[in-house]
């Protein structure tokens, strides 16, 4: 998938979180991640799409933490689920990161425009 919203405006994003990437050794990934790479967002025992944008690097490496924008594929189900302080994990087909959201950012508007395209469709 690309990422249509690799951008730094925090409005294209439904929230920030800090993310924790585990080491090679521990599970994490072999390779640095780039921003604009999509992961599956766990929680409440279920994946959902998103798109990643890096705040303060292109690229994070195994073992590193960083702030992190994320873009919901799918934000409409989100709402009224998800908070500051929500843990998570990311995965591919294991988990090689985990994190909290800190901030809710542009979620309910994301929502708000899925359901009008859903409607209008």
């Amino acid at each position: 998938m690309t990422n249509p919203f690799d951008n730094t405006s925090e409005d294209l994003y439904d929230v920030e979180a800090l993310v924790h990437f585990l080491p090679t050794g521990d599970g994490g990934l072999k390779n640095g991640l780039q921003s604009g790479a999509w992961a599956h967002f766990h929680y409440t025992n279920e994946n959902w799409h998103v798109w990643l944008h890096f705040r303060d690097a292109p690229w994070v490496w195994p073992g590193e933490s960083q702030a992190v924008y994320l873009r919901f594929q799918d934000p409409l189900p989100q709402l009224g689920r998800i908070g500051a302080g929500t843990p998570f994990v990311l995965k591919y087909a294991h988990a090689f990161a985990y994190g909290s959201v800190t901030a809710v950012l542009n979620l309910e508007n994301n929502a708000q425009q899925q359901l009008a395209s859903l409607e209008n469709s």
